[in-house]
Order: structure tokens, then C-alpha cells, then sequence
């Protein structure tokens, strides 16, 4: 399978991994989110639990930066400089990330 595509739930781990390495090369944050999240088993249900078409990298990316523009994400938020943030990847980010998929389960799966 690819990155591009929808994501079977056993994918999602190697095509997270994939995505972040193949298509954030550039962006650092990007990067370890995806890493993060392929280790996640919130990250993995949440993508597990939408629709077959919408299991992908980045939608779930736009997601998490949707939360964090809308003030619901704020230790995530200290990540991206659109929202103001300038720290980087780091062993925070991922109780960030976690605190964001667990307290905006129902909204990311909305966007």
C-alpha cells in the first residue's frame, strides 16, 4: 500500500512512519508527530475509527493543526510557529500529542 491512499489499520503504523519521513523530511515537527503517532495506540484508533478514505497522514496532521489554531491544543501548540510556538520536537511532545488526541478525541475526528 501507500501513504496516499486509505489506510488499513494494520498500515497505519509503517505508513505514518512513511508519510512523516517521506513527506516532512522538511518539517522537523511533522516528522516526529508522525513517528509519535504510529506508536500511539490513541493516534492508531482514532485513524482506525474514521472512515477508510480518511485514514491518512495528512488528514490527521491538519487535524491536530486545526486544534491547535483553535486554542483547544495548548501544550501542542508551543510546537507550531503558526500558533505562536517556536519549541522543537522534543521528549514533550509526545505527552503534548497525547493530551491533544485524548482531550480532542471528537472533534479530530470532525475534521
Amino acid at each position: 500500500p501507500t501513504y496516499a491512499g486509505p489506510m488499513t489499520r494494520d498500515d497505519l503504523p509503517q505508513l505514518l512512519r512513511r508519510f512523516g519521513r517521506d513527506e516532512c523530511a522538511q518539517e522537523p515537527l511533522y516528522t516526529a508527530l508522525c513517528e509519535l503517532a504510529a506508536d500511539s495506540p490513541e493516534a492508531l484508533a482514532l485513524l482506525a475509527e474514521a472512515p477508510p478514505e480518511q485514514r491518512k497522514a495528512n488528514l490527521l496532521l491538519a487535524a491536530l493543526h486545526e486544534r491547535v489554531l483553535a486554542g483547544a491544543a495548548p501544550a501542542l501548540a508551543a510546537y507550531f510557529p503558526s500558533a505562536g510556538g517556536g519549541r522543537s520536537p522534543d521528549a514533550s511532545l509526545a505527552a503534548a500529542l497525547a493530551a491533544c488526541l485524548n482531550e480532542q478525541h471528537v472533534a479530530l475526528l470532525q475534521h
